[in-house]
């Protein structure tokens, strides 16, 4: 039991951490940390990077047309994936709800949270319920994790099909296995209306209802509504777009990995298994899918090198593929993202057909489905 004293404490403690002012400050402190130590290790390796940028220079015309294409392969797999989570949805509002997410979670600070509330903020303005919004972003996270997964299987198992199976292949699989059962899992909460189910809703209605402005039973009312549609329209993209969302997922992490294959195959003398390479890419980007820096940055760029030496790859042209396979998918979709949130708030008045319909809705729809924008995609 704690004494006054220790409650008075911990209160204050509570208090001082929360205070936005605080946290103001500690934002800034985290991202200068971040460039502090990118800093030092530019100048420990700045010969490494020196021989990477001359490496670069070496480059093919056509290794660069290859991963220009493998990049744009990846833009319209991206894109694919929202397309398929609403029926209304287009595929240029796909790709800019794709662009956008990926502007904000590498070039700000906790801009993953960013990312999602921009694309909360977009799919409202698109005219989609909250219900469906959130179940937009909920869906193609999980369509880019389980692709990946998905990738990584699929790399092991050609690999243990040609070098036979040894320990670390077995460990790798397993872990794959245990990730892709926890994710149905997790859709199976959120589809079903099992007793866990119920649990899970229950607890977060008693903390969605507590922290709410609204009052009494209309409340709850209005949250069970929004759950039944959520798990209604869940439910109905696990059934009838499920594959299409892990392949196109899936398809965006292959291509993504090629652009390192084609850097490095372009500039190795020695050939290098495309297996080992798309192994260490895969294994890295799994590795640090929740490292909190803005696209992971500095801790993929090292994972995925130190896998790529491991793979055989010589130190400068492993960086030299980092580099640019970053220059793609880091650097560019923030100035891709940026422009085209720019370009989307100018045209947003003409973009937005229809009208939430969550607005103060307090009955579930029908278990029908007939109104659930799925059945009408193109």
């Amino acid at each position: 039991m704690r004494t006054p004293r220790q409650t008075v404490e911990r209160n204050t403690f509570a208090s001082q951490w929360k205070n936005p002012s605080l946290q103001r400050w500690l934002r800034p402190v985290g991202t200068l940390a971040v460039v502090t130590a990118l800093g030092f290790a530019a100048i420990r390796f700045r010969g490494l990077i020196g021989s990477s940028l001359t490496q670069i220079s070496s480059l093919t015309l056509p290794a660069l047309a290859l991963v220009a294409a493998c990049w744009f392969t990846m833009l319209v797999s991206r894109g694919l994936v929202y397309r398929l989570t609403h029926g209304h949805l287009k595929f240029r509002h796909g790709v800019v709800l794709d662009q956008v997410n990926l502007a904000a979670a590498n070039g700000l600070p906790g801009g993953s949270v960013v990312g999602i509330a921009a694309r909360m903020k977009i799919c409202r303005r698109l005219g989609h319920g909250s219900e469906q919004a959130a179940l937009t972003v909920f869906a193609s996270g999980q369509a880019f994790a389980i692709g990946r997964w998905v990738c990584l299987i699929t790399v092991i198992c050609a690999s243990m099909l040609l070098r036979g199976m040894t320990p670390v292949d077995f460990v790798e699989l397993a872990g794959a296995a245990i990730a892709l059962m926890l994710s149905g899992f997790l859709w199976a909460i959120l589809s079903s209306d099992s007793r866990l189910s119920q649990a899970v809703l229950h607890f977060a209605e008693n903390v969605v209802t507590r922290t709410s402005r609204t009052e009494g039973a209309f409340r709850r009312a209005r949250f069970r509504a929004s759950i039944h549609r959520f798990r209604s329209g869940a439910n109905l993209l696990l059934r009838e777009r499920a594959p299409q969302l892990i392949g196109a997922g899936a398809l965006s992490t292959f291509f993504g990995a090629l652009i390192l294959v084609v850097v490095v195959d372009d500039l190795s003398p020695a050939a290098i298994s495309t297996i080992d390479i798309l192994r260490a890419y895969l294994l890295a980007r799994v590795a640090t899918s929740f490292i909190p820096t803005p696209g992971g940055v500095g801790v993929l760029d090292g994972a995925i090198t130190a896998g790529l030496i491991t793979a055989g790859v010589d130190p400068s042209i492993a960086l030299s593929a980092v580099i640019v396979y970053r220059a793609f998918t880091f650097a560019l979709p923030i100035a891709l993202g940026s422009l085209l949130y720019l370009v989307w708030r100018r045209n947003d008045v003409q973009e937005n057909e229809a009208e939430p319909d969550d607005d103060g809705s307090t009955t579930p729809d029908t278990d029908d489905g007939t109104s659930d924008p799925l059945l009408h995609a193109a």
